[in-house]
């Protein structure tokens, strides 16, 4: 039976999930491990370094003009190599260009409101939308491919999961979601709720059964899990940073689940 609350009774504030703010002090560490071998560099071809003279062993023209009393030159093991703020990693999963964090006004973003079914989904090149083709929905969404991916996001305490035994692809993963904030809101997940939460999502809930919502929803359907999100209905991006690296690890255990599991980034539509 779909649930049709009420505003009564209110008593309890409890909030529903740690999904709001479930570490205030989300930072990057200080002590993270930020390094990567040597001799990568920003450009995605290798481009090894000039050897200094004296340095690998070879001998010196006799006539070198220069005084050779130079320091000693470090070498470092490659773990302790500091990582360029712009470097990129060959050995992490990437996730697709389409769903990375966009660049306003530059480069190429997917456009995409959850409350719709993502058969008509748009990229936005330029500033430009225009619709997203069958043969750019089914590219692998991260790169390399994965079978499995976990989403979660600060604006839903659920959990989102993903799979393909082929490759997750962009499809997939907009299916997903899409399919995720369908379910209905339980009767104790609702009363489990603050007040404002609840408040907040009774509002989302008559206006997403209006006219002007511009798709078939009756009240009569009840809330949903999308009615959580309020106005945050635009999907973002997808994330995995180390800014998101406590709250992966507060919402998922398991260190094997966390290297599955991405950041669902949501807001509200321009």
């Amino acid at each position: 039976m779909p649930l049709i609350p009420n505003r009564s009774p209110s008593g309890r504030k409890r909030a529903l999930s740690d999904a709001r703010n479930p570490n205030p002090n989300n930072y990057l560490s200080p002590g993270g491990n930020n390094y990567v071998p040597m001799n990568y560099y920003n450009s995605p071809q290798f481009v090894p370094m000039p050897m200094s003279p004296g340095q690998g062993g070879y001998p010196l023209p006799s006539a070198y003009p220069y005084p050779m009393g130079w320091p000693s030159p470090q070498f470092y093991p490659a773990e302790l190599v500091p990582n360029p703020a712009n470097f990129v990693d060959p050995r992490v999963t990437q996730i697709h260009v389409l769903l990375s964090p966009p660049t306003p006004g530059a480069g190429h973003h997917i456009l995409y409101d959850v409350r719709y079914k993502p058969d008509k989904v748009y990229i936005e090149s330029h500033g430009h939308p225009s619709q997203m083709s069958e043969d750019i929905a089914e590219q692998p969404a991260t790169n390399p491919p994965v079978q499995k991916m976990r989403l979660i996001c600060r604006d839903l305490p659920w959990k989102i999961s993903v799979s393909n035994s082929k490759g997750v692809t962009l499809q997939n993963v907009l299916n997903s979601v899409y399919e995720e904030v369908q379910n209905p809101l339980t009767e104790g997940e609702w009363w489990i709720a603050a007040d404002d939460e609840r408040d907040r999502c009774m509002d989302a809930y008559k206006a997403n059964c209006t006219e002007e919502a511009g798709f078939k929803r009756d009240l009569k359907d009840g809330v949903k899990r999308v009615d959580w999100l309020a106005k945050k209905t635009m999907l973002v991006s997808i994330t995995r940073t180390p800014y998101d690296e406590s709250f992966i690890k507060t919402r998922i255990p398991d260190p094997k689940a966390q290297g599955e599991t991405w950041v669902l980034v949501m807001g509200e539509a321009q």
